[in-house]
């Protein structure tokens, strides 16, 4: 699947399926933003996309509070 050009956000994506599914998005062209709770977790996959020459940003986000979803897609 083609997704040059495409902004993916994926929660959760410091580990697991999370970070699969990052790693995934990116091989297929994607920028992503990576939201989780775990931001030191999160840097890594993104130093892992970066180096898929693809953009990434690591965000420390709980999904569950609405003012920090917001604050991170601001």
């Amino acid at each position: 699947m083609c997704l040059r050009g495409k902004n993916a956000l994926v929660t959760g994506g410091a580990s697991g399926i999370g970070r699969s599914i990052c790693l995934r998005l990116a091989r297929d062209g994607a920028d992503v933003a990576v939201f989780d709770l775990d931001l030191a977790g999160a840097e890594k996959v993104v130093e892992e996309i970066t180096g898929l020459i693809r953009r990434a940003a690591a965000l420390q986000v709980d999904v569950i509070d609405r003012d920090q979803v917001e604050s991170a897609l601001n």
